[in-house]
Parts: structure tokens; sequence; C-alpha cells
């Protein structure tokens, strides 16, 4: 049996403990699916710390690479052990836009439009986008 299934049934063990204690002190439907969604949110939050500190622990021993040493696209294998293997995926660098950069160089072109004239036009150009949102669940 591999690791992820091991760790998937200690976690849907505890799942149904979890939901047995709470559905004592909640039994409608509603009751139990936020529990449910308590609990995993719970789980995630936790497990993203521990895995957050466990590599920082890897990378400080030197167990695996630095993934921010690696600059080129590509992917590329961090550390490896004769049962797990750390890799990263590195993206080409994202190019931003940069208001002032433009300014300058209508400035500098044959139209010499003036930098405020040009950051203007460029906070006039800009467009709301969709809203971000972010759901949470609290314990009572």
């Amino acid at each position: 049996m591999s690791y992820k299934v091991t760790i998937v049934n200690e976690l849907a063990k505890q799942f149904q403990e979890f939901l047995k204690i709470t559905g004592k002190d909640d039994r409608s439907n509603t009751g139990m699916e936020l529990a449910a969604f308590f609990y995993w949110d719970t789980v995630e939050k936790l497990a993203e710390k521990a895995k957050e500190a466990a590599f920082t622990r890897l990378v400080k021993e030197g167990v695996v690479k630095n993934p921010k040493e690696e600059e080129e696209a590509g992917d590329f294998t961090l550390g490896e052990s004769p049962k797990f293997v750390c890799t990263v995926n590195v993206s080409a660098k994202v190019r931003t836009f940069n208001a002032g950069a433009l300014a300058g160089n209508l400035s500098a072109s044959k139209y010499k439009v003036p930098v405020s004239i040009a950051l203007g036009m460029v906070e006039a150009a800009k467009v709301p986008g969709s809203a971000r949102r972010t759901v949470k669940i609290l314990e009572r």
C-alpha cells in the first residue's frame, strides 16, 4: 500500500470520529455539512503550516536545494531518497506593466507626451476586474 493511501485512510478515520463527536451537538444536515467543511479547512491550514516548516527544515539542513536558486525555466530535481523525489517547476519570468516606464518612453519619443499626461491616460484606461473572495469557516 502506498504512503498516500495510508494517509488518506487515516484522515478518513479521523474525519468519521470528528463527525461522531460533532453529531452529538448538532444532528441537522446543515450542522453536519458545516462541520465537515470546518474539519477539512482546519486540516488544510494545519497541513500547510507543517509543510512549510518541513520544507524550510529540508532546505536549511541541505537535504534539498533551495528552489529560488533555479533561475532558468524548466523542471528540476531538488532532492531525492529511495522513496521520494522533490522537484520544482520554474516558469518563464512574468513580464509586468510599468506605467512609469511607458510614460518615460512616450516622453522621449517623437510625440513628446508629457509624463503627467501619459500617467493620467494609464490611470484612465484601468478597468475594474473581478473581486477576490475568501471563504472562511469559524467555530463558535
